[in-house]
């Protein structure tokens, strides 16, 4: 609510995020069909945000295992885990 010469008013906005939608939309369906694992990693995470179903048949772990930061780690070489925590 703001006040506009005395009297109290709804103050709104608003945006169109079809085009964004749309872009998300086509985004899934390429990295849900692609015959590659996809993972995104938020940077200085080890705990992936996505997985694609592909990343299960490549690696033989379930996805949901390869979710658990510690399943995650284990499998990185041991060379590739300097900088990488489960804390």
């Amino acid at each position: 609510m703001v006040e506009i010469q005395g009297t109290e008013r709804v103050l709104a906005s608003g945006r169109d995020v079809s085009e964004r939608k749309e872009a998300e939309t086509r985004f899934q369906t390429i990295v849900e069909r692609i015959n590659a694992g996809v993972m995104l990693l938020p940077e200085g995470e080890v705990e992936p945000e996505y997985l694609n179903p592909v990343s299960e048949e490549l690696t033989g772990i379930s996805v949901e295992e390869l979710y658990d930061p510690n399943t995650f780690v284990e499998h990185i070489h041991p060379e590739d885990r300097k900088g990488t925590s489960t804390t």
